[in-house]
């Protein structure tokens, strides 16, 4: 596991990572990574230590990422404040399950509809922030009145961590730090989709709540409690992701794997109920213009190399994945160029 640099920048966040690397060295789990070397000359390094993680686990964490700890500290209690609302509050921004829009609040429940690949105690609450329209905006939940302007800051402080992770996986990859990003936000930008969830403490010999699967976008950035429910999936074997203190979880996605050609890799991962206590997660899902066109980024490929997966719209790749639900690796590999 990468150590903790100690020209880093000063964060919060140093301390308590260095403290959790050290009691876990011997463990098998994804690395965590130090950004601060971003703004020093230890660029290089960075670029390989995300790049390993991004074709040997498809799972880290990082730290010194520039995002404030405050802000983050702060949309995890406006997210709690918002589960905490009485039921009926709640249900005033419920999705609409007669219609093919989205966002909005969901309890399986009392909506009388389990989203595939989740059970019935998992709540959940979806807005998409980018593109920013008027349709999008009026879909933010105004109670807790600081719920919607805190989560569009966060969301904003994000964007831009999962830009600057991109930039570090298209130079590892030997092409311009902008490769990624631009074919990910052509033709009129890149989408920024906020995802909340809340699971309830739960006794069960079956823990799973959100069934195995990877996701469908470029990054998925995921914020945690203190409370782990994260697994990936190594091998033939699950293993949890105990977040650090104020770092992020960076998850590749499904197109990561393919713009890079496979030399990236999107993982299974699952979540699953603490016995004792709840949970909430803050997920910023870092996904691709539906209209974009995708596959192999073409510098990369060549006779030696030559392109794995076939070239789809986001749109395309998206309506497989929602038709094919919650089901590990399979939709990825439905674009994979047969051999």
């Amino acid at each position: 596991m990468p150590h903790v640099l100690s020209d880093a920048l000063a964060d919060p966040t140093r301390a308590a990572a260095e403290h959790w690397c050290k009691n876990d060295k011997s463990k098998n789990v994804p690395p965590v990574i130090d950004m601060g070397g971003l703004k020093g000359l230890d660029r290089d390094r960075v670029n390989r230590e995300i790049a390993d993680a991004c074709a040997n686990w498809g799972f880290f964490q990082v730290i010194n990422h520039g995002v404030d700890v405050s802000l983050m500290r702060k949309s995890k209690e406006v997210a709690m404040e918002f589960f905490q609302l009485p039921i009926e509050e709640k249900m005033k921004f419920t999705r609409d399950p007669g219609s093919n829009v989205y966002e909005g609040y969901h309890h399986p429940v009392l909506s009388g509809q389990v989203a595939p690949g989740m059970t019935q105690t998992l709540e959940y609450l979806l807005n998409v922030y980018e593109p920013n329209l008027q349709i999008h905006r009026d879909r933010v939940p105004t109670t807790p009145t600081t719920y919607g302007p805190t989560i569009a800051e966060y969301t904003t402080a994000t964007r831009g961590l999962a830009e600057r992770i991109l930039h570090r996986m298209s130079n590892a990859l030997g092409v311009d730090q902008d490769a990624m990003y631009s074919r990910l936000a052509a033709p009129t930008g890149s989408r920024s989709t906020f995802r909340l969830l809340y699971y309830e403490p739960k006794m069960a010999i079956d823990n799973v709540a959100l069934m195995p699967h990877t996701d469908p976008g470029a990054l998925t950035l995921v914020l945690s409690d203190e409370v782990s429910g994260l697994q990936v999936k190594k091998g033939n074997q699950w293993l949890d992701i105990d977040p650090v203190p104020d770092a992020f979880i960076v998850n590749v996605g499904d197109m990561a794997e393919v713009l890079s050609n496979g030399r990236y890799r999107s993982a299974e991962h699952r979540g699953v109920y603490n016995k004792s206590k709840p949970r909430v997660s803050l997920i910023h899902f870092y996904s691709p213009d539906l209209d974009a066109t995708l596959g192999p980024l073409e510098d990369i490929v060549d006779d030696t190399h030559p392109a794995v997966f076939k070239s789809f719209t986001y749109k395309d790749y998206h309506t497989t994945f929602v038709t094919m639900g919650l089901s590990g690796k399979s939709c990825i590999e439905t674009f994979r160029i047969q051999k």
